[in-house]
């Protein structure tokens, strides 16, 4: 399972083709390894802003519900950040992957890492952490600590005396700084008007409130992040990072203008 997880890479006691025919059975071996990977690493992201379970009855038993302990959580996203945010090599391997397909060879292994990412930095998993700092405090693993956790880690490449990031990495990068701009221009959407604010005086009702912990956070962290960008830049000599580090600074600098 571990190799599964880490390289992608699975022994498969069938041959992976028989002479004259296709690759049709290591594509299938493959999407199947792709998608075991999926689910274990996913296993692992529910780690962060966990809530245990507890069956117990009233006078039996402690708390039905307690939080996944700091450690656990850190160790989880540095188990992430290790495995599933990195490129793959073997998984990508053009040796095997252009055996049964022309197109989209990593297509699978992006959307992979952007829906992990997704479900690390949701509502949900926020309103858990907040929760956790309020009840248990300075042992509580918050919103800011994940989110400086994630951005160290993904844009690891701007520390390098030459920095140059894969397009992989570069499409991860854009995911992330995605996700933390749509805190600040939320797109249009139709569940938005759902009347759950206090009447106006026209008959409609107010918005709901922003209360998501992540805005905040989120300020900050791209704050931080353009700053890095900007210095990274200017050692790097890669054209196509050069071209996304900028489009990217250009990106966050639009969504801290923006007055929402």
């Amino acid at each position: 399972i571990r190799d599964i997880i880490v390289t992608g890479v699975q022994t498969c006691a069938l041959p992976i083709s028989t002479k004259g025919e296709d690759y049709s059975r290591l594509e299938e071996t493959w999407k199947e390894i792709v998608a075991a990977r999926g689910k274990w690493l996913a296993a692992v992201a529910k780690q962060v802003g966990g809530v245990i379970e507890n069956r117990t009855l009233g006078g039996r038993g402690s708390a039905t519900f307690v939080r996944v302990p700091e450690d656990k959580q850190r160790a989880a996203v540095k188990f992430l950040l290790d495995n599933a945010f990195n490129t793959p090599g073997k998984l990508v391997n053009p040796a095997i992957v252009n055996l049964f397909r022309y197109s989209g060879n990593t297509s699978e292994v992006a959307n992979q890492q952007r829906g992990l990412l997704n479900t690390l930095l949701s509502s949900s998993v926020m309103g858990r952490l907040f929760d956790a700092e309020q009840q248990v405090g300075e042992k509580a693993y918050t919103a800011t600590e994940l989110v400086g956790d994630l951005q160290s880690g993904i844009f690891s490449e701007l520390k390098a005396d030459a920095p140059k990031v894969d397009p992989l990495r570069r499409q991860l990068q854009r995911a992330y700084v995605d996700i933390l701009s749509r805190e600040f221009n939320p797109p249009a959407d139709a569940s938005v008007t759902v009347p759950v604010g206090p009447p106006t005086r026209r008959g409609g009702f107010s918005p709901p409130a922003r209360t998501s912990e992540l805005r905040g956070v989120a300020r900050v962290s791209l704050e931080v992040l353009s700053k890095e960008i900007a210095g990274a830049i200017a050692k790097a000599k890669d054209p196509a990072t050069v071209a996304h580090l900028k489009d990217l600074g250009a990106e966050i600098s639009q969504a801290l203008a923006s007055k929402k």
